[in-house]
């Protein structure tokens, strides 16, 4: 596999590790390259190979510093020295991204690998506000869609928009859907006599198109009829501080408890499992990412057997509705003030949606997720 990443932990949830923790005692030998986005400084690309589901093998080497093309084409150098230092043939590669696809691509046709497939993680129409990069961005995108064995999307949101770019089902390689999927026999789920009923959390990017603003908003009222609610907030961003702002202009510091960033995921889950509530309340931004993408926040609070309040901004929300897992609402104060407290008055009712939303997590499970794609594989 071949990807690149933002925050870089060995014990992580991002797709290439969950991948990797399935394939590797499925298959005699597996290798994860992992390169930074210049974007967020990282300063090593790795190598990581398991053989008979044992660790094998892990090498970094460092990036160059300078501009961002400078650092994507010293990537390619690098994924193509420890291909070669494996000195191994593969049967099957997995491309993330457009980029990682590109950058690969030169190596099937000298049949280093027998199977190509690109996965895109994410799609979103205007991906950058330059045009030049963003008619690259789909230039690349169109390439790897017509030259891999298989294209994997997270949802079916990312394959319509595509035919505005001349990619249809009659001139590029066949769609599979693979959605994102965690392991959730590591989770543990508490039952409702071991949470903590008044305490709700927010966990993910802190930017205000995530809306933890609008949570934060509706405390004091909720303070009002739940003296004892409390809001933990997980995750880090450039909006912290507004947020900060918000919350002493409030004057509600002693409800709201920052966690920052948490990188063991068991700590994560544990930390969320203890809670009864969680929040997704996206901002209905035209072009958004939240509208093409798979909801990996949501699915990771349903797995830890929270009910989820969202917005209808998420690829989820039909099936949240419909399986009363969580509440679908507008984004407004007022609509996320009557769906939290129609959960927290009533044990009855929010045992339900507990329920509920553990039975929907079931079928997140990688094993799930990952068996039938990789039946797909031509």
């Amino acid at each position: 596999m071949l990807t690149h990443y933002n925050f870089r932990d060995k014990e992580g949830e991002d797709t290439d590790q969950r991948i990797l923790r399935y394939l590797k005692d499925r298959v005699k030998r597996v290798i994860l390259i992992t390169h930074p986005f210049p974007e967020f400084g990282g300063k090593y690309s790795f190598l990581t190979m398991y053989e008979d589901g044992n660790p094998l093998l892990e090498k970094k080497v460092k990036v160059l510093k300078g501009p961002s093309l400078l650092q994507f084409f010293h990537h390619i150098l690098i994924t193509y020295y420890f291909l070669f230092y494996t000195g191994l043939k593969f049967d099957l590669c997995i491309a993330l991204e457009n980029l990682s696809f590109v950058s690969i691509f030169p190596l099937r046709l000298l049949g280093i690998f027998k199977r190509l497939v690109y996965y895109s993680i994410d799609f979103v129409p205007q991906r950058f506000s330059n045009p030049f990069l963003n008619w690259f961005y789909h230039f690349m995108d169109k390439f790897a869609c017509q030259h891999s064995d298989v294209n994997w999307v997270m949802t079916k949101q990312m394959i319509e928009p595509r035919k505005d770019y001349e990619i249809k089902l009659s001139n590029s390689s066949p769609f599979v859907i693979v959605p994102i999927g965690y392991n959730i026999d590591d989770i543990n789920v508490r039952p409702f006599d071991k949470i903590d009923l008044y305490s709700i959390v927010y966990a993910g990017g802190l930017r205000e198109s995530y809306g933890p603003q609008l949570v934060i908003k509706i405390i004091p009222s909720l303070l009002k009829k739940f003296p004892k609610i409390r809001l933990t907030i997980i995750g880090i961003g450039k909006y912290e501080d507004e947020l900060k702002k918000l919350i002493k202009v409030l004057k509600i510091n002693k409800s709201i408890d920052f966690k920052g960033f948490i990188p063991s995921f068991k700590e994560l889950t544990d930390t969320l499992a203890k809670h009864s509530v969680a929040v997704a309340p996206y901002m209905p931004v035209p072009g958004s990412y939240s509208y093409y993408s798979d909801p990996s926040k949501i699915k990771l609070y349903m797995c830890c057997g929270l009910p989820v309040i969202t917005t209808n901004v998420t690829t989820l929300s039909k099936t949240i509705s419909k399986t009363k897992s969580g509440i679908v609402i507008e984004y407004s104060e007022r609509a996320l003030f009557k769906a939290m407290t129609s959960l927290l008055k009533n044990k009855k009712t929010y045992k339900l949606y507990k329920e509920a939303a553990i039975k929907l997590s079931e079928g997140f499970d990688i094993n799930v997720v990952m068996n039938p794609a990789i039946r797909r594989i031509p």
